[in-house]
C-alpha cells in the first residue's frame, strides 16, 4: 500500500471494513439484533469503533431503529457520568464503572462517546457549574463608548456576582471541587469554550471603558482581576455565610458585594489613567 496516499489508505481500510461487516456480521449479529438481542447490537458497535468506521455506519445498517431510545441511552451516560465523576473525581472512575452504573454493556457506550475525555468534558459542559447561565458565553459589543461600555461592565458584573453566590446542586459542586483540585489545571474544552472567550470579552470591554489604557498587558490584568474576584465568591461562599452570620446571600448583600466590585475596578482602572501605572 506504501504508493497509495493517506486518504487513499483510508478509504481503502473502511472498504475493507465494510466488506468484513457486509459478509461476517449480517450472518451472525444482525441476526442476533434482529431477535432482540444486545449482546449481538452491543458487540457489532463496539467491532465498528475500533475499526474507526464512520459513527453513520450503525445507522445505515439499522442498528438503532428507535431514535428516542439511542437518545435516552446517552443521556443516562451523560446523567450518570457526571454524578460519579463529581463524587469521585475525573480520575476516580472507569468508563467501564459508568457503563454499568448506567446499566449499558461496556462496548455500548463506545457508540454515543470516543473516549472518556469526551464523556468528561460533555457531562462538565452539560451539568458543571457553568451549564446554562449565559453571561459567561454572552458576546460583548464591541462598538461601545466609554459610557455605555461601564454601563455593561456594571450590568455584566452584576450578572456574575448573582450567579456565582448561588448554592450549587451537588453534581456541579462536585465538579467544580474536581477542576479546582485538578493540578493539571482547568479542563481544556472549558477553558476554550468559556473561560479564554469571557477574558477576551472583558478585555476588549476594559479597553473601550479607558482607551486611554493602551497597553494589552494592562487590560488583560485588570480583566483577570475583576473576574477572579467575582469567581472567588463561590470558592469563598461557606466562609462568607459565616462570617456575615446568614444562612444565604440575600438581594441587598448580593448589590453591595457587586458594587464593591465595580467601584474598586473602576477605581483601579481610574488610577491607571490617571498616574499611567
Amino acid at each position: 500500500m506504501g504508493e497509495y496516499s493517506p486518504a487513499q489508505r483510508g478509504r481503502l481500510k473502511r472498504t475493507i471494513t465494510l466488506r468484513a461487516l457486509s459478509t461476517l456480521t449480517e450472518a451472525v449479529l444482525v441476526i442476533a439484533f434482529r431477535m432482540d438481542c444486545s449482546l449481538g447490537r452491543n458487540v457489532l458497535s463496539e467491532w465498528i469503533v475500533r475499526l474507526d468506521c464512520p459513527r453513520g455506519l450503525i445507522a445505515s445498517m439499522n442498528l438503532h431503529e428507535d431514535e428516542s431510545e439511542v437518545t435516552s441511552t446517552r443521556e443516562r451516560l451523560l446523567e450518570t457520568a457526571a454524578r460519579l465523576f463529581a463524587e469521585r473525581g475525573r480520575e476516580g472512575v472507569s468508563i467501564r464503572e459508568i457503563a454499568a452504573e448506567a446499566g449499558v454493556r461496556h462496548g455500548g457506550i463506545n457508540y454515543h462517546f470516543r473516549s472518556k475525555d469526551e464523556l468528561y468534558n460533555e457531562a462538565l459542559m452539560r451539568f458543571g457549574p457553568v451549564a446554562g447561565h449565559t453571561v459567561l458565553i454572552r458576546p460583548i459589543p464591541t462598538d461601545l463608548s466609554p459610557d455605555e461600555a461601564k454601563a455593561f461592565f456594571t450590568k455584566m458584573i452584576r450578572e456574575l456576582v448573582e450567579l456565582e453566590v448561588q448554592q450549587l446542586n451537588p453534581v456541579a459542586a462536585g465538579l467544580f471541587r474536581g477542576e479546582l483540585a485538578c493540578h493539571e489545571g482547568p479542563n481544556e474544552m472549558l477553558v476554550e469554550k468559556v473561560i479564554r472567550p469571557h477574558h477576551r470579552g472583558m478585555t476588549a470591554l476594559i479597553g473601550q471603558m479607558f482607551p486611554e489604557i493602551g497597553d494589552e498587558r494592562e487590560r488583560e490584568v485588570a480583566a483577570f482581576n475583576v473576574i477572579s474576584q467575582c469567581v472567588f465568591l463561590r470558592v469563598a461562599r461557606p466562609v462568607a455565610l459565616k462570617l456575615f452570620g446568614v444562612d444565604d446571600f440575600d438581594g441587598d448583600l448580593t448589590d453591595l458585594i457587586a458594587e464593591r466590585i465595580i467601584a474598586t475596578a473602576l477605581h483601579g482602572l481610574n488610577t491607571v489613567v490617571v498616574t499611567g501605572k
